[in-house]
């Protein structure tokens, strides 16, 4: 059955001796587990592949090695470095080194890389291995070769406090600007506002330039028609004469005298329209970054063996383009007298699927290895995935969900905010 490794832890041991010369092996034991988070049952056969690279993460390969280990009932496989190759070949002196493991949990050859980690702490012994040589003393006697012995059996794994977490390194600089999106297209206006209050009455400013003339007033009134003159005395009635030819028709008389003008009417100026203010245009599609984000505000337990909501840790945001950076950071502590983990995943629920998950270790055994109460220890996570596929001016949203499991103890994990370091911030970067 094929499984799919989703966390591991890497621990380190450099043997060295005060006097003869240092074994060329580190130890190094991982937690193998499956898609549901469970270790990998005691017994099963793991294949592994460590490569050491120079200077950086992405450096050349100087040291490379194939192996196989067995779990033990924790699903922890124990291993030493160098036993199916030669790590003195190793020149630790020269520049920094980094270790990239391989692992294919069927036990086959299918390695999948599970990341490369810087080994921030030179191994003395091997160190010494490739410093100046001091001078050379006098050659002593020979002694007689004693048998070689059998090999010892490896040891069982111990389990140490977890060291303090170290400073934060410094700030990197900042990214190049993006590219100024195109402006979007202006929305439609809106109707006319409110007329606003009317304001104090200023002072008097300077006369104008003469106004253009205004257009005619409208006619006044018709005068008064004039009084009527007196009628002339009537004549004495002469004889009928003959009907005479209709004559032709006279001309038009001259139009009579223009009455006074009336005086203008007076009437009262209507009040200013008033509008609503129209709603903003939608914003323009282009470039640029938008970045939009949520913290945990309240301190939270996961407490559940299942997934469930983190209480306010959900995002929505339109997309802006086909695809959206999703970055996830917490840290917070636990109990250290138990053996846990805890997994977050981020969850889309505009497409009910999982963006992806990660898984921390929670808790360990005390230094005294008795478990008496009382002692807590930190841990941190983080995750990021590019959504692709992404419908420009849809909406989605997203929220985080944890659970916690574990072999022994307390196995509950706290986030609260007002402890310095701890934190939970949920991010989407277009």
């Amino acid at each position: 059955m094929k499984r799919l490794l989703l966390s591991f832890s890497l621990v380190l041991f450099i043997a060295c001796s005060i006097k003869g010369q240092a074994p060329q092996k580190l130890n190094y034991q991982a937690v193998i587990r499956d898609a549901a988070g469970v270790a990998l049952p005691n017994n099963t056969l793991v294949s592994l592949r460590f490569q050491i690279r120079n200077d950086s993460a992405s450096g050349p390969v100087i040291f490379q090695e194939n192996a196989s280990a067995t779990t033990n009932p924790f699903g922890l496989i124990s291993y030493a470095i160098g036993s199916n190759g030669n790590l003195a070949t190793v020149n630790w002196g020269n520049g920094d080194k980094f270790l990239q493991v391989w692992v294919d949990p069927d036990g086959e050859s299918n390695y999948k890389d599970m990341g490369t980690s810087q080994l921030l702490s030179v191994p003395f012994a091997l160190f010494a291995a490739n410093s100046l040589s001091g001078p050379v003393g006098p050659t002593g006697a020979p002694g007689v070769a004693g048998s070689i012995g059998p090999t010892g059996e490896i040891g069982p794994t111990g389990f140490g406090a977890t060291g303090p977490i170290g400073n934060n390194g410094p700030t990197g600089p900042s990214g190049l600007q993006g590219i100024t999106g195109a402006t979007g297209l202006p929305g439609p206006t809106g109707v006319n506002g409110n007329a606003g209050a009317i304001g104090a009455t200023g002072t008097v400013g300077p006369t104008g330039a003469q106004g253009a003339t205004g257009s005619n007033g409208v006619p006044g009134v018709m005068g008064a028609t004039g009084s009527t003159g007196l009628q002339g005395s009537t004549g004495a009635n002469g004889n009928t004469g003959a009907t005479g030819l209709t004559g032709p028709q006279g001309n038009v008389g001259p139009t009579g005298a223009i009455g006074e003008t009336g005086p203008t009417g007076l009437g009262i100026t209507g009040p200013t329209g008033v509008g609503v203010t129209g709603a903003t245009g939608p914003t323009g599609s282009g470039g640029g970054v938008n970045f939009s984000s949520v913290s945990l505000m309240a301190p939270y337990t996961i407490s559940t063996t299942t997934f469930s909501d983190v209480t306010g840790m959900s995002l929505s945001f339109v997309a802006n383009n086909s695809t959206a950076l999703v970055m996830f950071t917490s840290s917070g502590y636990g109990n250290t007298q138990s053996v846990s983990y805890v997994t977050f995943r981020i969850f889309n629920s505009t497409t009910s699927t999982s963006l992806g998950a990660t898984m921390e270790r929670v808790c360990s055994y005390s230094d005294d290895g008795v478990f008496s109460g009382g002692y807590t220890t930190t841990w941190s996570a983080a995750f990021s995935k590019l959504m692709t596929g992404l419908t420009p001016g849809a909406s989605y949203s997203i929220k985080v969900q944890a659970n916690r499991n574990g072999l022994v103890g307390i196995l509950d994990a706290v986030v609260d905010p007002s402890v310095d370091g701890n934190h939970m911030t949920l991010s989407v970067i277009q």
